[in-house]
């Protein structure tokens, strides 16, 4: 008899043997081939690892979780530390102007070298790499 139905028809799983409908099969990249659902249950109970990853500073003993900072540290502390942080410093923008709408850019990310119009704002991306070329800023 030939199933009329796709839900009907099984396979035989390569890996286990174990016959399921053929829907269900899923690719398995690491065998590069196609297996049950049971294989794929079982290789996700293989790959799943306990987490152990202690909170750093958590002292198991006491139940508290130790601190760096001074006793009379507060949130103010915490605001002036994160703004005094070094902000991180864009690349620099190296142009030559060529004429009065022509400017020689260099591209920030692959270095090519391509003439830009600065006033049709042409090309928008670089030619070689299609990133955006940033805004001008004149020093």
């Amino acid at each position: 008899m030939i199933p009329m139905n796709n839900n009907e028809i099984k396979a035989i799983c390569r890996k286990c043997k174990r016959s399921a409908l053929a829907e269900e099969f899923v690719m398995d990249h690491d065998a590069k081939i196609m297996v049950c659902p049971l294989c794929v249950a079982e290789k996700r109970k293989k790959d799943v690892k306990p987490i152990n990853n202690p909170v750093k500073g958590f002292s198991s003993q006491t139940g508290t979780i130790k601190s760096n900072q001074p006793r009379d540290w507060d949130k103010e502390d915490e605001y002036l530390e994160k703004v005094a942080k070094k902000k991180p410093v864009e690349p620099k923008r190296s142009f030559e102007r060529i004429d009065d709408q022509k400017i020689s850019y260099v591209c920030t990310k692959c270095n090519y070298k391509f003439a830009y119009n600065e006033y049709k704002k042409y090309p928008k991306t670089c030619p070689y790499c299609k990133h955006p070329v940033a805004n001008m800023k004149y020093v």
